[in-house]
């Protein structure tokens, strides 16, 4: 799972610094669609920092008009509504990551 942060946190810090202004933005589309599907297997992980991280990482894509949010939007709504549910504390920060999201 270690591996897993990692990457999760690197693309985070990558989505932070994309500016859509300035890319093409078909182009870009076209790259991070694929996260999308990835981030949902991701949000279903047993460690907590996987999936904290995976919810930072589609708060960062909803800048983007990614055609994968439409197919996927029930899988994620389920999967961040049974984990606030699921929480001992509202005060969390991963609970607060979903209640951004």
């Amino acid at each position: 799972h270690l591996i897993t942060v990692f990457a999760l946190d690197l693309l985070h810090n990558r989505l932070k610094g994309i500016q859509p202004n300035n890319t093409n933005e078909e182009d870009l589309v076209s790259r991070l669609d694929p996260f999308v599907r990835l981030l949902v297997g991701c949000l279903g992980s047993k460690y907590e920092d996987v999936v904290s991280l995976s919810v930072r990482c589609f708060t960062a894509l909803l800048r983007f008009q990614l055609p994968s949010f439409k197919s996927e939007a029930s899988k994620v709504k389920t999967q961040v509504l049974d984990i606030a549910q699921s929480a001992v504390s509202s005060s969390s920060p991963l609970v607060q990551s979903c209640l951004k999201l």
